[in-house]
């Protein structure tokens, strides 16, 4: 019995040690600069499109639509829109707005409804119609927001 006690220890401890060098040998391979990179928060977020975007937009009863359009990194945002050529008071609203996959953004009123969307493409937003396409037809081109 007592033989057995014996042999179980030493198997116990050789295990042991294989289990420590397998763990050196792992380690050996990851150099230092690696596992600082292993080590980093990797929930770094793109912050490209956080900035003010504005333009025009086509209109049926006036010369035009300008919009201004700020979006925070906070996910909230600032919108300015002011019909050129009636003698109206701009539109001014903020709230929030969710970024949808990657590439796009749809502005939300105080009730989460969903009031525009747009999809971001390096400094240039496009206006999205209500299945998330991009606009399409002859004056698509023109509802676009640029960053300034």
């Amino acid at each position: 019995m007592r033989q057995i006690i014996l042999l179980l220890s030493i198997l116990f401890l050789l295990g042991c040690s294989n289990t420590e060098s397998n763990t050196e040998k792992t380690e050996s391979f990851i150099s230092e600069e690696e596992d600082q990179l292993l080590d980093e928060d990797y929930t770094e977020v793109d912050l490209s499109w956080v900035g003010t975007y504005s333009g025009y937009f086509p209109c049926d009863d006036c010369d035009a639509i300008h919009i201004t359009l700020t979006l925070n990194e906070n996910e909230s945002y600032e919108r300015l829109v002011s019909y050129m050529g009636k003698d109206t008071i701009p539109n001014y609203d903020d709230y929030l707005f969710i970024r949808h996959f990657s590439n796009t953004i749809l502005l939300t009123n105080e009730n989460y409804d969903i009031i525009d969307q747009y999809e971001i493409s390096g400094d240039t937003l496009y206006k999205l119609d209500g299945g998330y396409r991009r606009l399409a037809g002859k004056n698509a081109d023109q509802f676009i927001l640029l960053k300034n």
